[in-house]
């Protein structure tokens, strides 16, 4: 549970920092997902954070993404979608 926290903790603050959105975006979804592994969930959660991860990956798939940088070439019509899919995750591991 505690790891759980943290990572709604770190989610919360990169949705709250005031850097350009594709950065807060990177920073929630690494608080997110790095290490996570989905089959400690119940079945139910697992498949819902996966849909929501195969969404994300589905728009990121549209760009020629190798670093960190490349991220600010996303759409902002692409980055308000990937930043609702960033929002259901933090919802979906418990944030409010």
């Amino acid at each position: 549970m505690q790891d759980l926290t943290q990572r709604l903790i770190k989610m919360q603050l990169a949705f709250n920092s005031k850097q350009p959105i594709h950065k807060r975006y990177q920073e929630a979804m690494h608080a997110a997902t790095n290490q996570l592994v989905l089959s400690d969930f119940a079945p139910t959660m697992r498949k819902a954070l996966e849909q929501q991860l195969v969404a994300s990956n589905y728009v990121l798939q549209q760009y020629p993404i190798k670093t960190f940088d490349d991220y600010q070439m996303i759409s902002d019509q692409h980055m308000q979608e990937l930043w609702g899919y960033a929002k259901k995750i933090y919802k979906l591991l418990g944030g409010s």
